[in-house]
This record gives C-alpha cells, sequence and structure tokens, in this order.
C-alpha cells in the first residue's frame, strides 16, 4: 500500500482564536455585529501576552470596525455588560496626554488568574440590549 504523502501548510500570519463555547453562548448572541466587530478588534489588540494590559480607544476600535467613535463606545460597554470584556483600567490623563481605556479577554487568564468567563453566566433577556446601557 502507498503512504499517501500530507503536505504542512504553513500559516500566513497570525490569526484570531474563537472559542465555540463563546459564540454559541447566549452574551455573544445577543451583540450586536458592531458589537461583535468590536470585539474582534480587542483580540487583535490582543498579542499573546498582555491580556489584564489591552489597550484600545474607542477610536481605534471605530476605525477597525468601520463605525462611528459613539457606535464603538457603545459597543465596548456592551462587550462589558454581557461578559465578553473587562475594564481592567479607566482612560486617565498623563502629562497632557490621554491614555486609552485596557481592557481584558474574560475568555483567556490574567496573568497567574484563571480565566473569569463571565459570558457563560450571561443569560438573555429577552430586551434590546440597547436599552440595558
Amino acid at each position: 500500500m502507498r503512504k499517501i504523502a500530507h503536505k504542512k501548510h504553513k500559516s500566513n500570519g497570525q490569526f484570531i482564536k474563537l472559542p465555540h463555547s463563546m459564540i454559541e453562548s447566549d452574551a455573544w448572541k445577543d451583540c450586536p455585529a458592531s458589537a461583535r466587530l468590536v470585539y474582534i478588534a480587542v483580540i487583535w489588540a490582543y498579542n499573546g501576552t498582555n491580556n489584564g494590559s489591552i489597550p484600545l480607544s474607542c477610536r481605534q476600535a471605530a476605525k477597525f470596525a468601520k463605525v462611528t467613535p459613539n457606535t464603538a463606545a457603545t459597543a465596548l460597554r456592551m462587550l462589558e455588560l454581557v461578559g465578553l470584556i473587562e475594564c481592567t483600567q479607566k482612560t486617565t490623563f498623563q502629562n497632557g496626554k490621554r491614555l486609552a481605556r485596557q481592557y481584558a479577554l474574560t475568555h483567556l487568564p490574567v496573568g497567574n488568574k484563571v480565566a473569569t468567563q463571565k459570558y457563560k453566566s450571561w443569560k438573555s433577556k429577552g430586551s434590546n440590549l440597547r436599552d440595558m446601557i
């Protein structure tokens, strides 16, 4: 019997991993498309080691998702509300510069702490998520 040669696929760079458990959750399903795009912007800013200190401004998120800064800000609040992300540092001013908020992805561990996975406790309320913000 002949052996079948398998080609090794080369990676074309970085990729984003979205767990099935998260995509199937009520938290993900209740978010509008703009919030999902902004979530991908948060993951895009994650470099593999900076969870808990992922810097992302509303303007950066808006540019990535091709939405207005107000829509991006609303999307970030929605993502926090449903538990997909956590704000770990609020916006501050230092030396005359405004620093962006920093976020943590709840499906990943932060440092030595285990992942909180807050999104798993979100239950669909049956009403519009925008009304809760």
